[in-house]
């Protein structure tokens, strides 16, 4: 018999992985993307990561960019470590960075219509024992090219996270760009 999920009472099976929309916007014109325009007083702590999944496109004269993520409105560059590991046309490279960066996106010269997919996952973000980890995917199409980018950083801050920022480092998304950003945790089938 099934009597529910409820968090907070002690395992009698295995664990369920719960997943909750917190967030969802389509930009009817240029602009960027912050938690805080629905949930001004803070994401809630209850969450053991956050997933990020975004069709993305940079307002940037140019035809990629790499879009920046803001957590808790820490702007501080040398408080992230990004690595990107990239393909152009097979060619596979990387480089580390002290910075902000969330993936690519298309620019706003690239072909037109064309919309970058983003898929990222934060981790530890309510633990104050661990730094907040991430991963992301990325593609572009860069100058008739397909660009791919496999992005993992770090946030060197033990806070909970309770504010999330996407947005070009020097420019806005385009109109028509789409965020979502999910919860997810482990609830505990009762006894």
């Amino acid at each position: 018999m099934n009597k529910g999920l409820h968090a907070g009472f002690s395992p009698s099976g295995l664990p369920q992985l719960v997943t909750e929309l917190l967030y969802s916007k389509t930009l009817a014109a240029n602009g960027t993307f912050d938690t805080a325009e629905v949930w001004g007083q803070g994401l809630p702590i209850i969450y053991d990561s956050f997933v990020i999944e975004g069709s993305l496109r940079s307002a940037i004269s140019g035809v990629a960019d790499n879009p920046y993520i803001t957590l808790n409105g820490d702007t501080t560059d040398a408080n992230y470590i990004a690595e990107l590991l990239y393909s152009v046309g097979g060619s596979v490279a990387g480089s580390p960075n002290s910075n902000r960066y969330f993936g690519i996106s298309d620019g706003g010269t690239a072909t037109a219509d064309m919309y970058s997919a983003a898929r990222g996952i934060l981790y530890n973000v309510s633990n104050t024992d661990l730094f907040t980890t991430y991963v992301v995917e990325s593609s572009a199409y860069q100058n008739g090219t397909p660009f791919t980018v496999l992005n993992t950083g770090r946030w060197k801050n033990k806070t909970p996270v309770v504010r999330i920022q996407i947005a070009p480092p020097s420019s806005l998304f385009a109109a028509r760009s789409r965020l979502d950003i999910y919860g997810q945790r482990l609830v505990y089938p009762l006894a």
